[in-house]
This record gives structure tokens, sequence and C-alpha cells, in this order.
């Protein structure tokens, strides 16, 4: 069986190396940090594989064109396939902020964009997070569904503080995953699982304004735009 394990892990490496069409060598190694903090920190970290450039051009494209400067934040950015995205549409007046928990991850984008004036790299947990203007946008690519009820209801509790009024909150979500998960979820485990998905859904239902199938994402996601101000 981990003989089995293990050549399925490789051949999905392999197959979205050619689909999403990305550098082998680095889609390789940023797979395998991945993989390694999915492991260690399965609650925090709720994707094995990164996410692709669709899915990353799907969940910054409210960020368009603008003449006044904006502020952008994003929560759990992994290895920065969003933060890419994001960079290549601020102006040089523009700021973006990062958040990420997981060190590994941290390193990297130090690495890859840690040089860059108008761009701050924090390492630490968004509820531990201040700033003292909200910001235009949040990308958020937290796991939701990973966490319990109380986290996450301060995870969104957070969102609302940072975010200016009118401003937009999008994340995505593997389609499906919850359903299937569901199925292997019986007793206490099952009512708390449903708590999560219950919290997710009711500020989902309040605030969203747009959906979009990701089909070229391992796995398929749906990204969700939120405007939070709306209904408030």
């Amino acid at each position: 069986m981990k003989k089995r394990a293990k050549l399925f892990i490789i051949l999905c490496f392999i197959i979205s190396s050619f689909v999403l069409s990305v550098d082998v060598q680095d889609f390789l190694r940023e797979s395998s940090v991945f993989l390694s903090a999915f492991i260690s920190k399965p609650t925090s970290v709720g994707a094995i594989f990164p996410s692709s450039s669709k899915l990353a051009k799907k969940i910054t494209e409210k960020i368009g064109k603008h003449s006044s400067p904006i502020k952008v934040l994003e929560v759990g950015a992994g290895t920065g396939v969003f933060t890419e995205r994001i960079i290549e549409k601020l102006n040089s007046h523009d700021t973006l902020d990062i958040i990420e928990l997981d060190e590994g991850f941290y390193h990297i984008l130090e690495k890859k964009y840690g040089h860059l004036g108008n761009v701050q790299i924090n390492c630490m947990s968004v509820l531990d997070f201040d700033t003292k203007e909200p910001y235009d946008f949040i990308i958020s690519g937290l796991p939701f569904n990973a966490f319990d009820e109380g986290f996450l209801t301060q995870v969104l509790m957070k969102y609302r503080e940072l975010i200016k009024p009118g401003g937009i909150i999008s994340y995505f979500e593997y389609i499906a995953l919850a359903k299937i998960k569901l199925l292997f979820l019986f007793g206490k485990d099952r009512d708390e699982y449903l708590k999560t998905l219950s919290v997710v859904s009711r500020f989902r239902d309040q605030f969203e304004f747009k959906r979009k199938e990701v089909f070229g994402n391992i796995p398929p996601a749906y990204v969700r735009h939120l405007c939070i101000g709306w209904l408030l």
C-alpha cells in the first residue's frame, strides 16, 4: 500500500508538470515543500500541490486597472503562485503585505520577493497581524475547511476587521472535497466538521457576489469573491 501511495504521488507530479505548463524542477521542489508541510501540519496547510497559474489568474481577477494607490493583503501565500500574479497587477505606489505562518514557505517567499520595496512578508498568524489602514483586497489561501469552528470564526472576523468597507475578499476551495471528506467522518468528528462547513457557508452566503470553477488545478477548485460591506 505504501509503495502504491508513493507511485501515485510521483505520477501526480509528472502529470501536473505537463498539464499546468510549469517548470518541472521548480514544481517538484515546491511540491515537496507543500507535501512536507501538509504531513506535519494538515490543519494549517490544506494542499499537497502548489496552486496552478489558472487558479492564480481567477483569484486575483478583481484586482483590475487602477490609478489611485491600493493595499492588498495575501494570507497563506504558500510558495507564491498567487503572489506573483498580484505583483504583476500592482503599480509602484501600491503595497502588498503577505502573511505566511509556515517557515518553509516564508523562506521561499523571502527569496522570491523580499527585495521588492512595496512588498512586506510576515511570518506569523493572521490573528496576530495588525495594520494602520484597512485593505482594498484580501487574497486568502487558507484552507477554511481544515480549521475547527472556533478558529475559523476568529479568522473570518479578522478578515472583516482588515478589509475596507466595500473591499473584496477572494478565496478558493476544492470542488466536492468537503462532501468526500464527510463520507469518512463519523460521530463527533463529523459533527465538528459540519460546524466548520456551516461557518464558511454563512459567511459566503452573506457576502459572495461571484463564483468561478477552475478545472485547470489539482484538484479542481471554486474561486469565490466576496464584497464585504454590501450587507453590513
